[in-house]
């Protein structure tokens, strides 16, 4: 008898399915730009470009994630993000 195996979250997500997983599917395609955004002004998560396409790991949009969680306006504000 095999056994049930929980199956690997994929190694690299696209732009839009990073999107979604950030922002939530309510939040299309706004996330999409979003992110594209982020990459050019910078400050957004890490990014893998392979050739014309770019792609983000699942554990950088985690980290920057959690690097983006403030506790007040006044917080927000000391570390520069927009209120």
């Amino acid at each position: 008898m095999g056994s049930m195996s929980t199956p690997e979250p994929p190694l690299l997500l696209d732009t839009e399915t990073a999107a979604t997983r950030t922002y939530g599917v309510d939040a299309q395609p706004g996330a999409t730009r979003r992110l594209e955004d982020l990459r050019r002004r910078g400050g957004g998560p890490p990014y893998v470009k392979h050739g014309r396409k770019v792609y983000y790991r699942p554990q950088d949009l985690e980290a920057w994630i959690e690097g983006e969680i403030v506790k007040s306006t006044a917080d927000a504000a000391a570390r520069g993000k927009n209120v």
